[in-house]
């Protein structure tokens, strides 16, 4: 019904509520597909929070992946458009109760969990 109507902000929103509900689920395939749509539809809007918001659901899926490097760069991304929206990360808690958090991942060795 939003697509017919054309509401590209209600829109982008479904889609990264999809894209996050994967990545909790731990389909990361269909979280990175769906949360890499959600990007290009908040793009359209220019809305930065929301882009932020799908990037740092990228980042997790690296995360859980073991995909450091990319998981650096697109947090980096997070971290600067946050800054201009007045924002901030909050990653750690959404990526634990998934799974993904470096904590619960024997397999990256040298990272250490802060609290």
């Amino acid at each position: 019904m939003r697509r017919e109507a054309g509401d590209t902000r209600a829109i982008a929103a479904a889609v990264k509520c999809l894209g996050l509900l994967a990545l909790a689920r731990g389909d990361y395939e269909r979280g990175a597909r769906t949360l890499r749509e959600g990007v290009a539809a908040y793009r359209a809007t220019r809305d930065k929070q929301g882009i932020a918001n799908c990037l740092e659901g990228l980042a997790g899926i690296a995360l859980a992946r073991a995909e450091l490097p990319e998981a650096a760069r697109l947090l980096g991304a997070v971290g600067s458009l946050l800054d201009l929206v007045g924002g901030r990360v909050q990653w750690r808690g959404r990526y634990e109760r998934a799974g993904a958090c470096p904590s619960r991942t024997s397999s990256m060795p040298g990272l250490r969990a802060t609290r």
